[in-house]
């Protein structure tokens, strides 16, 4: 299976407790990214735009990033995903914070290694004199 054949999530870890990222609208879908690049994008992208609004957008989206820490995962197919995750009996929590809010699916603890193996998105790319 080549690379772009697979599917790329977003997990979240807040209070030692790991989620996957939903739609905010209704019925909730599972946000999934064709590309790592592109689910990267889905977080940098959003922080540079909070940034550009000013200073307290740009501290309100670093609050985020660090109360729930995303990292993307890969997935070769939705069947795996599913089974891996065990998706078929989680529950769907709506997560809030002074910073924002997500809708997401609760995960397993058995999926902590595939958190800790994915990527982080990297908010902050220029370098300070």
């Amino acid at each position: 299976m080549n690379k772009s054949s697979k599917t790329y999530v977003a997990f979240f870890s807040n209070n030692k407790r790991l989620y996957l990222l939903m739609t905010n609208d209704t019925p909730h879908n599972i946000v999934g990214f064709e590309t790592e690049e592109k689910a990267l994008e889905y977080f940098t992208g959003g922080y540079n735009r909070m940034h550009d609004r000013g200073y307290e957008s740009s501290m309100s989206a670093c609050i985020n990033f660090i109360s729930f820490c995303p990292k993307i995962v890969g997935f070769n197919s939705l069947e795996k995903m599913i089974k891996v995750l065990k998706l078929n009996n989680a529950k769907l929590v709506h997560l809030s914070h002074v910073s924002g809010y997500y809708y997401a699916l609760e995960l397993p603890e058995s999926a902590m290694k595939l958190y800790e193996a994915g990527k982080s998105p990297e908010l902050i790319t220029e370098k300070v004199d």
